[in-house]
């Protein structure tokens, strides 16, 4: 059961950058395709971006030693950025979802839908924490030569901010379906608590 959900979720993820939100059916091949090449644009923008935000910050560094300071400066922002996109997916995945009442009424086992929607929202959270780290571990593999431990490090502790963006948006997410289960205006309030939570 704990696959067939899993499953589901994928799905989701999959469909969710091609859907329409008002009909939810699927765009066209056209429009797939240009918000495919969008994406990937964007992304490649940031990735670049970044990369050359840490390749002016070494110039600053007293020896090579200290590129363990860009290291913690980048950390913090992939947490920053990551946590703030994706608490508002861990909102609507795990506390706003419209067949929480359906799948909970079924016959499945609570954990293993709870363990299926955390995936999803892990899955969110590795593909920003990625776009701003991966970066990083080009320019360390740059800046001090390849190394794998230093590759195995720099994996490693990818995993682990993933794991924290992940912890971290599911307890602002929380806080963001708790604040706004009882209010009209829930697109403004939300938007205004993302901003004093971050804060």
């Amino acid at each position: 059961m704990l696959k067939t959900l899993l499953k589901k979720q994928i799905l989701e993820l999959k469909y969710s950058y091609f859907r329409d939100r008002k009909t939810g059916k699927l765009k066209s091949k056209k429009a797939i395709i240009g918000f495919s090449i969008l994406y990937v644009f964007l992304f490649a923008c940031l990735g670049i971006s970044i990369f050359g935000i840490t390749m002016g910050i070494k110039l600053y560094l007293p020896t090579k030693e200290d590129v363990w300071l860009i290291g913690s400066m980048m950390a913090v922002l992939a947490i920053f950025v990551s946590t703030f996109i994706n608490m508002l997916v861990a909102k609507g995945i795990l506390y706003d979802a419209k067949d929480n009442d359906f799948l909970l009424s079924l016959p499945i086992n609570d954990s293993y839908i709870i363990l299926a929607r955390l995936f999803n929202v892990f899955a969110n959270a590795i593909i920003y924490t990625s776009l701003l780290w991966i970066p990083m571990i080009v320019h360390t593999q740059i800046y001090l030569g390849f190394n794998v431990l230093n590759l195995i490090y720099g994996i490693i502790t990818l995993i682990l901010l993933t794991l924290a963006v992940t912890a971290l948006s599911c307890l602002f997410g929380h806080l963001i379906a708790r604040l706004t289960r009882k209010v009209k205006k829930k697109n403004l309030v939300t938007t205004i608590l993302t901003f004093i939570l971050l804060g």
